[in-house]
């Protein structure tokens, strides 16, 4: 005779029926800076919505480039609109 697996509920699921009016925190999303220029040696970034740019030398991977840096003055002070 076999006996059925326990099925143990998630924290995640428990922490929702114990707390039902709680809400979730969000992160606040990044604002970054792309891609405008590339040299062999060296990338320019700027930002889209404050036209801040960052130089960076050396060798980074592609990846790294394509994904953006973070916007120093948009994620700190806030996106001058």
């Amino acid at each position: 005779m076999t006996t059925a697996p326990s099925i143990v509920p998630s924290k995640a699921y428990r922490q929702i029926h114990m707390f039902p009016d709680a809400k979730r925190r969000r992160v606040r999303p990044v604002k970054r800076m792309h891609v405008v220029d590339a040299g062999s040696e060296y990338l320019r970034f700027q930002c889209a919505r404050c036209n801040a740019t960052r130089t960076y030398h050396g060798p980074h991977t592609i990846t790294w480039a394509k994904r953006g840096i973070p916007c120093p003055t948009c994620n700190q002070n806030g996106c001058p609109q």
